[in-house]
């Protein structure tokens, strides 16, 4: 009975080390295709981050405008 035991848990050992090994062959190939190709949110020809007029946010406590060179004292929580 130990040796049925021992031979099914070997057998089931083998069979997750071949579904391990082919997780891991997949995962290798999609991790190259991603270094290969440049994807969503990667900069292409080493362009610069070019500011977005549409995005804003208001941090309260500051006033609506501040001049260039001044300070102003905000918390963050």
């Amino acid at each position: 009975d130990e040796r049925v035991a021992a031979t099914r848990k070997l057998g089931q050992a083998q069979k997750a080390t071949k579904a391990a090994l082919a997780d891991k062959t997949a995962a290798d190939k999609a991790l190259a295709e991603a270094l290969d190709s440049p994807g969503q949110g990667e900069e292409t020809g080493g362009a610069e981050c070019v500011p977005e007029a549409g995005l804003t946010t208001v941090v309260q406590g500051l006033p609506s405008t501040v001049v260039a060179g001044t300070k102003v004292a905000f918390t963050l929580r």
